[in-house]
């Protein structure tokens, strides 16, 4: 099992930081890997979508499902693609100044389970790069 906790505050509100990670249509635009997102569905509390992903030469689709409670939280469930078990969840908490504290919990299996100690230091180098990612997003939208 692969279990990922990863948390960082940043100089933007809750709500800012909700809508950015909740705004799953723009990835393609920002996030490295994420070819294509196509919105199967829009609900006041959750969305599904299919997410084409390219890393290292190969390709994934996913069907993903985020439930949400803006601005509080958004929970990630894998419906269809090649992780097993996966559950997600990105939690937004207001702190002083302005900030926001975002935590990032992840937990998956790969197919091949053999491979999961191969693939934790990429999986955690993903996370970083990610966070670079949603980080330059956040100051091209609302200032550094």
């Amino acid at each position: 099992m692969i279990d990922i906790q990863h948390s960082v505050v940043l100089p933007y509100g809750d709500r800012q930081l909700f809508d950015l990670v909740n705004d799953i249509e723009a990835y393609p635009l920002f996030l490295e890997g994420c070819e294509r997102v196509r919105l199967l569905e829009r609900h006041a509390d959750h969305l599904d979508a299919e997410v084409e992903v390219a890393l290292g030469g190969r390709r994934w689709q996913l069907v993903a499902r985020n439930r949400f409670q803006a601005p509080q939280w958004i929970e990630l469930e894998l419906l269809d693609g090649p992780l097993h078990d996966f559950r997600g969840c990105w939690k937004f908490t207001p702190q002083a100044q302005g900030q926001c504290r975002v935590e990032l919990q992840l937990r998956f299996r790969l197919p091949r389970r053999w491979l999961e100690p191969a693939a934790r230091p990429v999986v955690h180098y993903m996370i970083r790069r990610s966070e670079a990612s949603f980080r330059a997003r956040a100051e091209a939208l609302y200032g550094s």
